[in-house]
């Protein structure tokens, strides 16, 4: 397992796609743009206890990697 993980800017793709908040509220003060604007010090946040996000690219995307910053996940 590697410790570091080294990519280019063009491999986030992320903010390429559409984000809805399907289930759950989004807390104002931290919206969905948060989660994907690159700066891990602004997180987005839910209301709620759960969420689901989801990312609509359109068409097919490929993803190589999903990585989650810190976080208090249970």
């Amino acid at each position: 397992m590697a410790d570091v993980l080294y990519q280019l800017p063009d491999d986030q793709v992320a903010d390429l796609a559409t984000i809805t908040l399907d289930v759950g509220t989004e807390d104002t003060t931290y919206p969905l743009a948060y989660l994907t604007d690159g700066n891990i010090a602004r997180p987005c946040k839910v209301n709620e206890v759960t969420a689901t996000w989801k990312f609509d690219f359109g068409a097919a995307q490929r993803v190589d990697l999903v990585a989650l910053g810190p976080h208090n996940f249970d």
